[in-house]
């Protein structure tokens, strides 16, 4: 496996954020929010989009594992 600098630098940065915070969880990702929070202006926040259209399969109620009035007598 070739080793990528930048991935890296990432993990290296990552394990000291950790040491850090005490290797606590909670601690790692309040520190999280509040580097989120620090650079909030330079976050992408994209609009919700629509949801999809689907088109209606069935009109009727569904009769799932129910025999049909014209088989009841079949047999």
């Amino acid at each position: 496996m070739v080793n990528d600098p930048i991935v890296e630098e990432v993990r290296r940065i990552r394990k000291a954020i950790e040491t850090a915070c005490d290797n606590d969880p909670v601690k790692y990702a309040e520190h999280l929010r509040q580097v989120e929070l620090k650079y909030a202006d330079r976050l992408v926040r994209r609009r919700p989009q629509p949801a999809l259209a689907m088109p209606r399969v069935a009109e009727g109620k569904a009769t799932y594992g129910k025999q049909k009035d014209d088989d009841a007598g079949s047999g």
